[in-house]
């Protein structure tokens, strides 16, 4: 060991070991720094980044539906695919410290009147709603007619939408 050296040895946070080097030198009599830290994660930031990308693709997961509320045939596939989604979203959730918000979309195809369309949107989320609370994903609310994603999907369906922490996905 140097004489006048600063030993740092151990875990730190990331940004602390980014600005310890430059500190160290602000210590009285302190020519040098041997420095042995490694650097933390930030568990917290980690964790909002995961759940952002899981946001993302969450909602592009899609259950179909072949007419009114009867499903296609990989449409149980699809919604076990939603429920562990969600179980990893709650986890990274409690992790970065937020709170997540669901909301179940209908979607719709072409044919078929405003009216008789806003009624499947509507149908068809609270079943998405409905068969996610029966496996564990609570508090999911359906979303309103005017939803403009559901509107220009297109297709027989429903997906999920996650939100957390004031942000949209």
């Amino acid at each position: 060991m140097l004489i006048g050296a600063l030993a740092l040895a151990g875990h730190a946070p990331a940004a602390w070991v980014d600005s310890a080097h430059e500190r160290a030198a602000w210590i009285p009599g302190v020519r040098g720094v041997q420095l042995a830290v490694t650097p933390e994660a930030d568990a917290a930031a980690i964790a909002r980044k995961e759940l952002d990308a899981l946001a993302r693709t969450i909602s592009t997961h899609r259950i179909a539906f072949v007419r009114d509320v009867e499903l296609a045939s990989d449409a149980n596939v699809m919604l076990d695919q939603l429920v562990g989604e969600a179980a990893r979203a709650v986890s990274l959730a409690t992790t970065a410290g937020v709170g997540i918000e669901w909301t179940a979309v209908g979607t719709n195809d072409d044919p078929g009147s405003d009216a008789i369309n806003a009624h499947l949107r509507a149908l068809r989320a609270r079943w998405l709603a409905d068969a996610l609370a029966s496996r564990g994903v609570s508090s999911v609310r359906t979303a309103a007619d005017a939803d403009e994603e559901a509107v220009q999907a297109r297709q027989r369906g429903a997906f999920l939408r996650m939100r957390f922490d004031g942000a949209a996905h």
